[in-house]
C-alpha cells in the first residue's frame, strides 16, 4: 500500500512549491516503499499546511450515548407542595417586647451613681491632699523677724571656667549685699586644703566685685579639685573648680 505522503508530494511537485529535488527524492522513496525520514514527513507537511491548506485529518471519535432509567414515581402537585411546606424551616412566632422607658430609668440611675461616686472619690483625694500640705506646712519652721539669716544669697562667688591648666588666668567676681565693709576677702586652697592665695579685693558702688589670679607658683603641684572662698563680715561662700598642671 503505497505511503499517504505521496499524494501531498505529487501536488506539492505539481503546484511547484518546495525544493523541487528533495520532493522528488521524498517521492521516488514512497513508490520504492522505502522509510521516510520523519523530518521529512514533516518538511511536506509544513509545505502541505503552508501552500495546500490542507489541515491534517481528525481521527474520528465514536461517541456513546448510554441511557439510564431509574425507577420514579409521579407525584402530584398537592404532594409536591406539602414535601415543600415540610421542608421549609418553622418560623419563629416568638415577639420581644422592649420596654425602653425602664431602661432609660436604669441607666441614668446607674450614670447617677456613677457620677456621684466619681465626686465623693475627688472630695476625699481633695481633702487626703490638703491636709497633707498642711501637716507639711506645719512641720516646717516659718522664719521670722527675730532670726538672723546666714544666707550666702546675699553674697555669690563664681569663676570664668571650671577647669584651668598651669598659667592659666583665674577671673574672680561676684556680688555682695552685706553693708558692713566695702571689702571682701578672697582666698584659694588646693586639694590638701593648704591656702595658696589670698586677697582683700574692694567692693564696687554697685555690690560687685573682680579680681584676676594666675594659676601657678607654690602649692600648685598636684593636679585636682581647689577651691576659692569669699568671705565678707559673717557672710561666708565658696566653689570649687578643677586645676590640671
Amino acid at each position: 500500500m503505497p505511503d499517504p505522503i505521496l499524494e501531498d508530494v505529487k501536488d506539492l511537485l505539481l503546484a511547484e512549491k518546495g525544493e523541487k529535488k528533495i520532493l522528488e527524492q521524498i517521492k521516488r522513496a514512497c513508490e520504492r516503499n522505502e522509510v521516510i525520514a520523519l523530518s521529512e514527513r514533516d518538511y511536506v507537511q509544513k509545505l502541505v499546511e503552508q501552500f495546500l491548506r490542507k489541515e491534517p485529518p481528525i481521527p474520528e471519535k465514536k461517541i456513546e450515548i448510554t441511557t439510564e432509567f431509574t425507577n420514579s414515581t409521579t407525584k402530584l402537585p398537592s404532594e409536591i407542595e406539602t414535601a415543600k411546606e415540610s421542608q421549609e424551616p418553622p418560623q419563629s412566632t416568638t415577639s420581644l417586647k422592649f420596654e425602653p422607658k425602664k431602661n432609660n430609668t436604669r441607666i441614668k440611675k446607674i450614670s447617677i451613681g456613677i457620677g456621684a461616686a466619681v465626686v465623693a472619690i475627688i472630695i476625699v483625694v481633695s481633702v487626703s491632699i490638703s491636709g497633707i500640705s498642711d501637716f507639711s506646712i506645719d512641720q516646717t519652721t516659718k522664719p521670722t523677724e527675730t532670726i538672723t539669716t546666714t544666707s550666702t544669697s546675699k553674697l555669690t562667688l563664681e569663676t570664668d571656667k571650671s577647669l584651668y591648666n598651669k598659667a592659666d588666668i583665674i577671673s574672680i567676681s561676684g556680688t555682695s549685699k552685706q553693708s558692713l565693709g566695702k571689702v571682701v576677702t578672697l582666698s584659694i586652697e588646693n586639694g590638701e586644703g593648704i591656702v595658696i592665695w589670698s586677697e582683700n579685693v574692694k567692693i564696687k558702688d554697685s555690690g560687685s566685685y573682680s579680681t584676676l589670679a594666675i594659676a601657678g607658683g607654690q602649692g600648685w603641684d598636684k593636679d585636682g579639685s581647689f577651691t576659692i572662698k569669699v568671705e565678707h563680715g559673717d557672710l561666708e561662700k565658696e566653689i570649687s573648680f578643677n586645676f590640671r598642671n
